[in-house]
């Protein structure tokens, strides 16, 4: 990274005088906007996903809540008809 930073700065020097350091650093300004753009799509792309999976576990749990609720009714009819039957005899 040190490294890096050292070229830049000796570029950013450079670039006053050579017109190939000049271009050399303007396309490495638009690839770092590209890769930054990049990283910016990835993350929404990222904070998405999450968002489409907790909806989908919500609706997994109110699937589940659903299916319970209609067990429950199911079983307390059944119940009241059991009841029912036991009361007429």
């Amino acid at each position: 990274m040190v490294t890096t930073l050292w070229t830049l700065e000796d570029a950013e020097e450079r670039q006053l005088q050579d017109k190939l350091v000049r271009y050399w650093l303007a396309k490495l300004k638009d690839v770092a906007y590209d890769m930054d753009e990049l990283l910016d799509k990835c993350a929404a792309a990222k904070i998405r996903w999450e968002m489409e999976m907790e909806m989908e576990s919500r609706a997994e749990l109110r699937d589940a809540g659903r299916w319970l609720l209609l067990r429950f009714l199911l079983a307390q009819e059944l119940v009241h008809w059991r009841m029912i039957q036991l009361i007429e005899v």
